[in-house]
């Protein structure tokens, strides 16, 4: 129920965004932002093999960053805003089982899409606020590959995915000319108990678009599950900001 809640939730951000963009496109700011992550990653990771009676893997086994891409896009007309947000990362680690003889190379792969449409509520004395609303889905595979021992030997994976409604808000709070203060929270629920998300960032504006420094915190709760209990990925990230 859940999940179609928040699919029908998708369709209505899109369906609506889609409507205003083709009323007046002409009017339309667009923003797109590209950035480089060096995330943490915390929570519980759960991975159950045969003949091992505790779970191999939690997330202090997985600590080498293999590949991130990160951007969003932003488009804005009058009161009216629309974004989307992209993030895939892979990290591999490895660990032992009960058997010292016995090796674990774990590779997990996150993939997270945003979506949301939202409405501008202040925009005076140098500080915007938007409220927004929409949709995240988030995917979590986690490959585990076994080796030393004498039987078993070989891959196992498994995957969990989540689409969870969101809301927060979002804004920015303008030091002077060049410099101002992005910001944003949401938080929702869905196939996920709870998740939520908060950045900051520190920008500069530049002729040709903006330098940002962002620190990007999100949680996930999701509760009794096979593979995530919580996850918690973090960390600072840079990006540049173009405009037009």
């Amino acid at each position: 129920m859940r999940n179609m809640i928040t699919k029908w939730i998708l369709a209505s951000v899109l369906l609506s965004s889609t409507t205003l963009y083709a009323n007046e496109s002409s009017d339309w700011k667009h923003d797109v932002t590209i950035y480089g992550w060096l995330p943490s990653l915390d929570g519980t990771l759960t991975f159950k093999v045969p003949e091992e009676p505790e779970d191999i893997a939690d997330s202090n086994a997985i600590d080498s960053l293999d590949s991130v891409f990160m951007g969003s896009y932003e488009a804005r007309k009058n009161e009216w805003i629309f974004l989307a947000d992209f993030i895939y990362l892979k990290m591999s680690g490895d660990t032992q089982g009960l058997n010292p003889n016995v090796n674990w190379n774990l590779e997990l792969t996150a993939k997270l899409y945003g979506f949301y449409a939202g409405y501008n509520l202040s925009d005076e004395n140098s500080m915007r606020v938007d409220l927004i609303g929409g949709m995240r889905y988030f995917s979590l595979g986690l490959d585990a590959t076994r080796s030393g021992g004498r039987i078993l030997n070989g891959t196992l994976s498994n995957e969990v995915e989540n689409y969870d409604a969101v809301i927060g808000l979002k804004g920015e709070y303008t030091i002077n000319s060049n410099w101002y203060v992005p910001y944003q929270f949401d938080i929702g629920t869905g196939d996920s108990d709870l998740t939520w998300q908060a950045n900051a960032s520190l920008a500069y504006r530049f002729g040709w678009g903006d330098v940002i420094a962002t620190y990007r915190y999100m949680h996930y709760d999701k509760g009794d599950s096979l593979l995530l209990e919580d996850f918690d990925l973090y960390g600072p990230k840079l990006g540049v900001v173009f405009h037009f």
